[in-house]
């Protein structure tokens, strides 16, 4: 890398400072590719030339950052000093050499950094250019398998099992382990014999060995009189890929040993279920029980991962928990879709147990756990009668993972029933908010509703002094169901501001000298930004209404919230006389208008009671300095009841059904 992009202070068509001019034609490629390009200037004063954008994936910083504050890449990069540029040999030469390099949150990335330096005609450094990449996760898998190799190592040293390997021509190679006792054989005895010469019996698994010549992997049962090994046995393959002999695994289990680690591993399996009950708060949530559940199964010999899975609406499918490291997972993170739809349709079959092998539809997912290590996943469907709610899933890191998996399968059963049972009501009802959720996010994206428009007239002239908006959704749903569900799901005020951006549009069609009147909850008024940035740019006459069916915790919030809308914007306080808050709404808040309750003007006309409650409601409003909107005005001699009684306005079916504002103004 010999040319750069400029930096922030460099014009792109001026030379660089070796007189050459810029290569533009490769600024493209620059920016795209994963690996860390960089150009440092030493001399004359240090700063940082070029950095493309991998730096930000890599370390958090962006490109910026650097050109900024020339100290920056001597803090994290580690680039040499100026002081360097006199040195013959500042030791960068091109060979790639590992670097432990800041992030910008206080962790290091490992870095393999290939960095050269950049000569005047005077010999001296005045600048380097680098090439670097993260190799943290290769280190890290190296670190692993160095630790494999080391548990391998035990194992063989240890545990009963024989390893063997034969070459092309099936004389022994290899030969070792702990089971070699059962046998009665030492390994330099048959090194370059046949498994024939070795034993007569080995005569029958020819077939076997030839398979595995040809690139069969197999597991079978090896019987040597009476004793039977259970042999894993597969091609052997040098560096270039080439079938150079077979090797295998074989270790004693003959019926009475394997009988005895049976019931051995029942009795453990038991007493782990049992155990992990009594430690298990059922008072936890829901996320809190998921991940509970999975530490307790991680505890199972081979299982090196555990989660729960959940069902999503249509075909959503993630982890709700997920423990055990090394595996790119993350608890609350979609499966890809094809993963999803293969897990829901096999756990419609039962609990299964797989080697982990990559599908072509799985594509990055499948390939990136298989290159962490996992080798083997089991399964366990999670069902509340005949609905299906997720998953216990199991990962094995081990090379028998299927085989470890399979005999740990019964005790996962019955993790899989007390999770149902721990777990199972909460899941559903989460399951149910994300079918919720999705359909009200859809509505929103589409704009699934409309605004109507009901006229508030003067009752002296019946001419219309304010339209309240009223919202319709599409599929004919109940909006105060749609309101209650969004607020269940933590989608209250983004529908809400929804709906009134919506109704806002229409504001030219309101005629002029008339307000506009909004429904808006307590909880959108406290919250003020949202409703401030709606409203700041109306300039007309606006009056939100807030229920008194609400309860209101903050009355000084809200008065606050109120205090920061524009002038243009009055209060009215809707069901007077219907909800719990009685009249301590309007005495904390003191609105433009009070709303009476239609269950108070309904026959007001001829109902002595309902006459002196509004009647104490006009004074009472008089008092207060607000004027009185009845509500649900049908019948004419209501109209006139409420006139006499001294109500200012209504708003009913006696004037306009509520409709587009088209042809609420006809």
């Amino acid at each position: 890398m010999t040319r750069s992009r400029p930096g922030p202070d460099q014009p792109a068509d001026q030379p660089d400072a070796e007189g050459g001019p810029l290569a533009v034609d490769y600024r493209g490629l620059a920016e795209r590719v994963p690996a860390i390009l960089y150009r440092y200037r030493l001399l004359p004063h240090p700063k940082m030339e070029y950095i493309n954008p991998a730096v930000t994936e890599t370390l958090g910083y962006n490109p910026e950052d650097f050109y900024a504050d020339p100290d920056l890449a001597l803090a994290v990069l580690g680039v040499p000093k100026p002081a360097v540029a006199a040195e013959p040999d500042p030791g960068v030469s091109g060979r790639p050499i590992v670097r432990r390099w800041r992030r910008r949150d206080g962790t290091y990335a490992d870095v393999e950094d290939r960095t050269i330096a950049i000569r005047d005609r005077q010999g001296n450094v005045v600048a380097i250019e680098g090439v670097a990449r993260d190799v943290s996760a290769e280190l890290a898998i190296r670190q692993e398998l160095r630790a494999s190799r080391e548990r391998l190592d035990t194992v063989v040293s240890h545990v009963p099992v024989i390893l063997w390997a034969t070459d092309r021509a099936g004389r022994l190679t290899l030969l070792e382990g702990a089971g070699l006792s059962a046998l009665g054989v030492r390994s330099e005895d048959v090194i370059g014999r046949t498994p024939e010469e070795v034993h007569p019996d080995t005569r029958r698994y020819r077939r076997h060995l030839a398979l595995a010549l040809h690139g069969r992997i197999q597991t079978v049962d090896v019987q040597l009189g009476e004793q039977t090994f259970a042999t894993r046995l597969g091609p052997l393959v040098d560096a270039n890929g080439t079938i150079v002999g077979v090797t295998g695994v074989s270790a004693d289990v003959s019926p009475e040993r394997r009988l005895a680690a049976a019931l051995a591993r029942e009795g453990r399996q038991r007493a782990t279920v049992a155990a992990a009950l009594d430690r298990f708060d059922s008072s936890l949530d829901l996320d809190a029980l998921s991940r509970q559940i999975a530490t307790e199964v991680l505890l199972l010999e081979g299982v090196d991962h555990a989660g729960i899975i959940a069902f999503g609406p249509g075909i959503l499918t993630y982890f709700i928990s997920f423990e055990g490291a090394g595996l790119p997972i993350e608890a609350g993170r979609a499966i890809p879709p094809a993963r999803s739809v293969y897990l829901r349709e096999n756990a419609a079959k039962g609990p299964w147990v797989e080697r982990w092998v990559p599908r072509a539809a799985d594509g990055r997912y499948g390939l990136s756990l298989e290159a962490a290590g996992l080798r083997a996943t089991a399964y366990v469907p999670l069902r509340r009668g005949d609905t299906p709610l997720g998953l216990l899933a199991a990962g094995s890191r081990q090379t028998n993972g299927p085989a470890l998996l399979e005999r740990q399968m019964s005790t996962l059963v019955e993790f899989g029933a007390l999770s149902v049972a721990l777990i199972g009501p909460a899941l559903s009802t989460r399951n149910l908010g994300e079918v919720v959720r999705q359909e009200l996010v859809e509505i929103i994206e589409r704009e699934a509703f409309s605004p109507v428009y009901q006229p508030i007239v003067a009752l002296a002239d019946r001419s219309p002094i304010a339209f309240e908006a009223l919202t319709r959704f599409d599929d004919g749903s109940p909006p105060d169901r749609r309101f209650v569900e969004a607020e269940s799901v933590g989608m209250g005020l983004r529908l809400e501001a929804a709906t009134l951006a919506m109704a806002l549009k229409s504001l030219r069609g309101i005629p002029a000298g008339t307000a506009l009147t909004l429904n808006v909850s307590p909880a959108l008024l406290l919250e003020g930004r949202l409703l401030k940035r709606l409203l700041e740019p109306v300039g007309r006459a606006i009056i939100l209404e807030i229920t008194e069916h609400r309860q209101i915790d903050d009355y000084e919030g809200v008065r606050r919230s109120l205090l920061d809308l524009p002038a243009t914007v009055g209060l009215a306080i809707d069901d007077a006389g219907a909800g719990f808050a009685s009249l301590r709404h309007v005495i904390e808040l003191r609105p433009d208008y009070v709303k009476l309750d239609r269950s108070l003007v309904s026959g007001v006309d001829r109902d002595k009671g309902r006459r002196a409650v509004v009647a104490g409601m006009v004074q009472f409003a008089r008092s207060a300095g607000c004027q009185l909107i009845a509500e649900g005005v049908e019948a004419e001699a209501e109209h006139e009841a409420l006139f006499e009684l001294g109500v200012e306005y209504g708003q009913g079916y006696l004037y306009a059904a509520p409709a587009p504002i088209g042809r609420v103004r006809d």
